[in-house]
């Protein structure tokens, strides 16, 4: 009862706070977004909901069929294999769970410590021919894509190696991170900040942290196995860039949603402070800096008692 009355109290601020960061957004922002999510299992999070009538968002979908489901409901599709090659035929292997598919082996030396290994079992290899994210965008007329979140089974690191122009512009992204060889020769963690670091991006915060005890897949204590990660274009360059007409005011706008969006009020606060005056007051800048900092503390307050609770169980306290 006590943990549904607080579940009812966060969310009735939170939403009441999303609310009028949603109207700041929607009176002083003019701009509109542009986001591609390769390897969407679904919808998209609903953290993006904030800016849904902002938002122009592009999917990959290389089967024909879900394609053109997608296509019917206005999605705009990129029905092309990503890779860092164009044209290169290389082997798909689908799996067991449709989701585990990917262009890597699975690593059975690592998986077979822990339980389920069947659902990486390869059923099906198709011969695949690839194109590049650079190359696709560039078909699809689109200048610049604001956001770019990734989760291809361990192609990650390959995908990003042929979007050189998209990785550019590009605000943020979020990947889906090894830090153990899932897949054969998998690209893990550092392999990716690192590449990302040549293009002014950097790494931010761990957002979803999956975790598999050797009984047990689905915990949140066993070993840390992979993350969705939090990339974000160093907001230092993003603030020189704007101030030496590099970038436009939309650009540097959409660069404070993304902020918002993932509730950076250390960096939202960075740039608001280093902005003009005039700008900030004729955007509503103060205001939506307040705002996100105002839903930061609560949050973190939050987790201060969930991890008091943690360390108490843990024997740390």
């Amino acid at each position: 009862m006590i943990k549904n009355i607080l579940k009812k109290n966060i969310k009735f601020y939170v939403n009441k706070e999303n609310r009028s960061i949603k109207k700041i957004i929607n009176e002083n922002f003019n701009s509109n977004f542009k986001m591609l999510d390769i390897g969407a299992a679904g919808d998209i999070n609903k953290r993006w909901s904030i800016i849904k009538d902002k938002i122009s968002i592009f999917l990959v979908e290389p089967h024909p069929e879900s394609a053109n489901e997608l296509k019917q409901k206005g999605v705009k599709v990129i029905e092309r294999f990503l890779y860092e090659e164009e044209g290169k035929n290389i082997k798909f292997y689908q799996t067991k769970k449709k989701t585990n598919s990917g262009f890597l082996k699975p690593n059975l030396v690592h998986l077979k410590k822990f339980p389920d290994l069947e659902r990486y079992n390869i059923e099906e290899t198709v011969d695949v021919s690839t194109s590049t994210l650079d190359n696709e965008i560039k078909k699809m007329n689109v200048k610049n894509l604001d956001f770019v979140k990734i989760d291809t089974e361990g192609s990650e690191l390959n995908i990003l190696k042929g979007s050189k122009n998209t990785l550019k512009n590009v605000l943020g992204l979020e990947i889906e991170c090894n830090f153990f060889h899932l897949r054969e020769d998998s690209p893990l963690f550092e392999d990716i900040r690192n590449y990302l670091k040549n293009y002014g991006i950097i790494f931010v915060d761990f957002l979803n942290i999956i975790r598999w005890e050797m009984n047990n897949y689905k915990s949140l204590i066993g070993q840390p196995q992979f993350a969705d990660v939090l990339f974000l274009k160093d907001p230092s360059i993003v603030l020189s860039n704007f101030k030496n007409n590099l970038i436009n005011e939309n650009t540097l706008l959409n660069y404070l949603i993304v902020l918002t969006i993932y509730y950076r009020s250390d960096m939202l606060d960075f740039m608001v402070n280093n902005l003009e005056k005039n700008f900030v007051e004729e955007r509503n800048l103060d205001q939506l800096n307040n705002l996100v900092k105002k839903k930061n503390k609560r949050l973190n307050n939050i987790f201060k008692i969930s991890d008091h609770f943690r360390n108490s169980l843990l024997g740390k306290h």
